[in-house]
């Protein structure tokens, strides 16, 4: 009898292991933003992880989502949820900056790569990457529209957060070297309803242009405010701030605007020769076929040369480890670090160890708002 049930536990020791070979998966957590202020932004997101591959190598992929509101705190939660309780192999996410940055005293510690739709300074921190094009890169783009149209004043309204500060900091370099000053620095909640003092503020200064540092549905407040008053000159904006609901807010009012976008938006316009033309097409194709003509945008084609990189990454650590392990989720990211020139649909990547963002000029275009919609400015 002990034989038989040694046998019988032997082939049941068999059988768990087979179907735990079976059920191997690589789990990706994806912390999206549904709700809140910058909801508006992040329908880009959550709509692109419906494309995503569901195999890597032969491997299952299970995406397990969660929605921080654009809250700093929620998304720390989220990410400990996702790391602790799920077990997840990469988190994808979130998107506003200063959710980004406050996760990352969570994924780093964890060894637990990290993919952020928003922009971050993702070189000090060993775990998160993103492909959102640097600030530093998309307002040197922005200062050479101002150069060739001879501004030499800017006044900034923007965020009262971590990002209308970033912006504003990003802005500072390209400025300098272009011989162009700040002559004035206001700043507004993403929840306030009124910006009337900050605009009467920045008009008193007499700027040649005036730079939003907003995005989503805010950034149609201040345009508004400003049309209002009668301020004929340029506005620039941050790249989060041309999604459908900033022209369905602000009307004729953001008519002009001029923002730094990913080459995705322009797709068919780009020169054949272009690193992400092929991908950017057919990506465009792809989402607007699923989510309506003309639904593409720049945070959807940021979530979706994130899962091109994952698949990159991950098809290289299946070689070296199994999911679920730490060695599986260093060599993701690893991996990531050795990306070379690798060309998605809104971006070219070259990442290093110590450049967790590496994008440069031929992964931005400008475009304004022009008869009502988002336009290449050529």
């Amino acid at each position: 009898m002990n034989k038989l049930w040694m046998k019988t536990g032997i082939a049941l020791a068999a059988m768990v292991c087979a179907a735990g070979a079976s059920a191997q998966e690589i789990r990706v957590g994806v912390i999206i933003t549904a709700t809140g202020p910058a909801a508006a932004i992040g329908v880009g997101n959550r709509n692109t992880v419906d494309l995503m591959p569901r195999q890597i190598a032969g491997v299952p992929v299970r995406y397990i989502t969660l929605d921080d509101g654009g809250d700093p705190g929620a998304a720390v939660q989220g990410a400990r949820k996702l790391i602790d309780s799920d077990k997840v192999d990469v988190i994808m996410g979130p998107l506003v900056i200063p959710a980004c940055v406050a996760t990352a005293a969570v994924v780093n510690p964890a060894k637990t790569p990290q993919l952020c739709f928003g922009p971050v300074a993702a070189e000090a921190n060993p775990y998160q990457f993103s492909a959102a094009v640097s600030q530093g890169v998309l307002m040197a783009a922005v200062v050479e529209n101002m150069k060739a149209k001879g501004i030499k004043s800017l006044a900034y309204l923007g965020f009262s957060d971590s990002l209308g500060e970033v912006v504003k900091e990003a802005l500072r370099p390209s400025m300098s070297a272009a011989g162009i000053s700040f002559v004035a620095d206001e700043r507004f909640a993403r929840t306030d309803t009124s910006v009337g003092a900050q605009v009467l503020k920045v008009l008193a200064s007499r700027p040649d242009a005036i730079f939003v540092g907003a995005t989503g549905s805010p950034a149609a407040l201040p345009m508004i405010a400003l049309a209002e008053r009668g301020f004929k000159g340029q506005v620039y904006l941050a790249t989060g701030a041309f999604v459908p609901d900033f022209i369905r807010l602000g009307g004729k009012a953001v008519e002009g605007a001029i923002a730094p976008m990913g080459p995705l938006v322009a797709a068919e316009s780009l020169p054949d020769s272009h690193p992400v033309k092929r991908r950017a097409v057919e990506f465009k194709r792809l989402y607007d076929a699923k989510f309506g003509p003309g639904s593409t945008n720049y945070f959807a084609g940021v979530s979706w040369d994130e899962s091109l990189w994952l698949v990159e990454a991950a098809t290289q650590a299946l070689k070296k480890a199994k999911p679920g392990t730490q060695e599986f989720r260093v060599a993701i990211r690893d991996a990531l670090e050795g990306l070379k020139d690798f060309p998605g649909a809104n971006s070219v990547a070259t990442m290093t160890p110590k450049d967790h963002v590496g994008m440069d000029a031929r992964s931005v275009v400008l475009q304004d708002v022009r008869g009502g919609a988002f336009q290449l400015l050529k």
